[in-house]
């Protein structure tokens, strides 16, 4: 594969994880909001239906990223040995792929939040 292909991929791979956290982002804002401005009034049975149904959706992006930064670290060290004086990334490839690992962990981390934050809203309810 020539250095251009390489180039190519790891461009590719950073704009879909880009793609998979703007997903994340969206339905953990949606999530916050409803718990916010809806859960002190919604019934345990909504409740459970909108985390079950956030939590489905949330596994996408987190899972797909999981994924794509596996790809990603096989890629960089491919990269890297081909191409030792190459030209992506002046950082050293441990470097960017625990920058890229940190994506997904910060996905599931916001996602446990998010569940705690609705948690906290219905608790203030029965108060």
């Amino acid at each position: 594969m020539t250095e251009y292909e390489y180039i190519e991929l790891i461009s590719t791979f950073r704009s879909e994880n880009a793609f998979h956290s703007m997903n994340m982002f969206t339905l953990f804002v949606a999530y916050v909001l409803a718990a916010h401005y809806a859960g002190r009034d919604m019934s345990s049975i909504q409740v459970t239906a909108l985390t079950f149904l956030y939590s489905v959706f949330a596994l996408t992006p987190i899972t797909a990223t999981i994924a794509s930064t596996i790809q990603f670290q096989d890629l960089v060290s491919s990269y890297h040995a081909a191409f030792p004086a190459g030209t992506v990334g002046t950082l050293p490839p441990r470097l960017v792929i625990f920058v890229e690992a940190t994506e997904p962990v910060t996905f599931t981390i916001a996602w446990l939040l998010s569940l705690a934050y609705m948690r906290n809203c219905r608790i203030l309810r029965t108060e």
